[in-house]
Order: C-alpha cells, then sequence, then structure tokens
C-alpha cells in the first residue's frame, strides 16, 4: 500500500556508473554482474554464485526483496517472520520514444481506474528534458501484472 510500492528500474543502470569508475575492482574486492546468486551467508559475509563462496565487504542487489531474503538461510525467527509477509507486484512499463510533442504540460499522472490496462502514464521529457533527445520525447505506462 502507498503512494508508489512498486517501480522497475534497470539492474545494469544502477552498477554501470560504478564499474566505469573503477572496473572490476570496488575496494580491493571483485564486482561480480548478472551474476545468479545461490544463496547469501550473513553471518560469516560470503555469497555463494555458480557453487563458489565469495567473500564480500558489501552487496548490492536487485533481487525483489522476498526473493533475497528467501536466499538467506538461518534468519533470526523475527526476521523470517516477517519475511513471510512480504508480497511484491511485478509490473509491465512500457516507454515510448517520440518526435512529436506531447499533448500534455504535466510530466505524470496516475490513473486508478479498473477500465483502464494501465495505472500511471508518465511524460518524463517534460519534467526533465535531457530525459531524451533534442526534439524528441520519452513517455511511459506502467500497469501491474500480477501479485505475488
Amino acid at each position: 500500500m502507498g503512494y508508489n510500492v512498486e517501480f522497475l528500474y534497470p539492474s545494469g543502470a544502477v552498477l554501470r556508473p560504478w564499474r566505469a569508475h573503477w572496473g572490476n575492482r570496488i575496494q580491493g574486492g571483485d564486482l561480480h554482474l548478472r551474476s545468479d546468486v545461490e544463496s547469501v551467508d550473513f553471518r560469516r559475509r560470503e555469497v555463494v554464485v555458480a557453487g563458489e563462496r565469495v567473500p564480500y565487504h558489501a552487496v548490492v542487489s536487485t533481487l525483489a526483496l522476498p526473493e533475497l531474503l528467501a536466499r538467506m538461510p538461518g534468519l533470526p525467527d523475527d526476521i523470517a517472520a516477517h519475511a513471510s509477509r512480504l508480497r511484491c507486484t511485478t509490473l509491465r512499463y512500457l516507454n515510448v520514444a517520440t518526435r512529436s510533442p506531447p499533448r500534455a504540460d504535466w510530466h505524470w499522472v496516475y490513473l486508478p481506474e479498473k477500465n483502464l490496462p494501465f495505472y500511471r502514464v508518465g511524460i518524463y521529457s517534460n519534467a526533465v528534458a535531457s530525459m531524451a533527445p533534442a526534439g524528441r520525447h520519452h513517455s511511459t505506462w506502467s500497469w501491474p501484472t500480477a501479485v505475488r
């Protein structure tokens, strides 16, 4: 519940600036991208990736929180109890680039109507012109697909 309980972001875009600055080495450790994490041992500060135990100083996970917690054996009982009540909503997110300007001056609007297949429409280039190349415009539509 709430104003914006779900959002989508490209996980590669989150880490790309780090990689551009530090390469594959961050503070003496390796940066692992697109790694299928099997489990996280938070007590030993190790992540199991492809059967290999990798020590970590910090983990930035793009997994949904319920999925990340499911991969952390040995959670304290109170955290496990809270984790079992978490749910997530998957979304579809459509980005559209146009050559013609939008017919609106707002940057986004929520449309909580059951008869519409989407709940939010955004024209991000109206908010920040640099969201699209010069002479172009950037719009998005978002709608839920499932609640897990």
